[in-house]
């Protein structure tokens, strides 16, 4: 086997593995939504933008927008399960 041939096995094997991780009992992995990082990263950021409104130190707004979107790319990186409500996603309340 050639090292091309080899590499798109340990790719594929590669893409198994994750697809492991992210499936299981053929189900996507689920978790509830106060155990989003994402969700309380953005809390935090409002809870600090309302800080400013009442404090004299004061961060540029593109600065917060930078660092907030920094953060959440971050984070959708490293997620691979859905948020559920009451143990269901949005899209299957949606589709009922």
């Amino acid at each position: 086997m050639g090292k091309v041939q080899e590499k798109e096995v340990q790719e594929r094997v590669l893409k198994r593995e994750v697809l492991k991780k992210v499936i299981v009992n053929n189900k996507y992995m689920k978790k509830e939504w106060y155990l989003s990082k994402t969700l309380w990263v953005n809390v935090i950021a409002i809870v600090a933008i309302i800080i400013q409104s009442y404090t004299s130190f004061i961060i540029d707004p593109a600065t917060q927008a930078s660092i907030l979107v920094l953060i959440n790319i971050i984070l959708r990186a490293v997620t691979g399960e859905e948020v559920t409500f009451g143990g269901r996603t949005i899209k299957e309340r949606l589709s009922k």
